[in-house]
């Protein structure tokens, strides 16, 4: 399957990528704002009890930053966008198989791998990898403008 997508990178319809990065991009923050939000809330309650006990109650907030932005914000992102845009995309695409829709593409000689699959795969992979280009190259600028200011 894999091996057809790339075989089509010379047909990409650019519209429907962009279609679909935003259906399965975009539309999947507000749960994914959700779940890292209340995982930080629980997350922060549960370490404000323990500093309680030793009374450092203002390392809590640093604490749960840097837990929630390298640890588990990243790993609740990946479960929760895997999960809903795996049963979003396997919905459609079931759903056109019993309708006859994709029977219907190839009748119009129309391949169903480039017109459905390629679009989803080129759209939630480059929406997917993106939060990671910009984390690295933010990081990289800043390496390089401490290095310079350092010298």
């Amino acid at each position: 399957m894999l091996y057809l997508i790339l075989l089509s990178l010379g047909a990409i319809n650019f519209t429907l990528t962009i279609e679909q990065m935003a259906i399965l991009g975009v539309d999947s923050l507000v749960i994914i704002l959700l779940t890292t939000s209340f995982a930080g809330m629980v997350m922060a309650y549960q370490l404000s009890q323990q500093a309680r006990m030793v009374r450092s109650e203002f390392y809590v907030g640093a604490g749960v930053v840097l837990t929630m932005a390298r640890e588990l914000a990243p790993l609740l992102t990946a479960v929760v966008m895997a999960g809903r845009v795996g049963s979003a995309i396997t919905a459609q695409i079931a759903s056109m198989k019993v309708t006859e829709q994709i029977d219907a593409l190839r009748s119009l000689a129309t391949n169903p791998i480039k017109y459905l699959v390629t679009p989803r795969f080129f759209g939630m992979s480059s929406y997917d990898t993106a939060p990671y280009y910009v984390f690295y190259s933010r990081r990289n600028c800043r390496r390089l403008f401490v290095a310079t200011v350092r010298e």
